[in-house]
């Protein structure tokens, strides 16, 4: 996740990481800022909550969901050979 915000800096972007949406919400209100992307693990339930928080602030927030993919080992099997 920190890597993301890091590479996103690097190309423009600032960032606010946070490990939760708590977290996240907390240091937006703590900084004053608004958010005009939350970039969000779509397993996470409370992540819809926070989405429709935060574009009460700015209708025009855009929420990309981001997930993992993770192989499973017969997926690993097939594809070593």
């Amino acid at each position: 996740m920190f890597a993301l915000s890091e590479a996103l800096s690097q190309v423009g972007f600032s960032t606010v990481p946070a490990r939760t949406v708590e977290e996240a919400e907390f240091l937006l209100d703590e900084l004053g800022l608004v958010a005009d992307m939350l970039l969000v693990n779509p397993g996470l339930r409370e992540a819809r909550a926070a989405g429709r928080r935060l574009r009460k602030r700015n209708p025009a927030l855009k929420i990309v969901p981001l997930s993992r993919y993770k192989e499973s080992r017969r997926q690993r099997a097939q594809r070593s050979g």
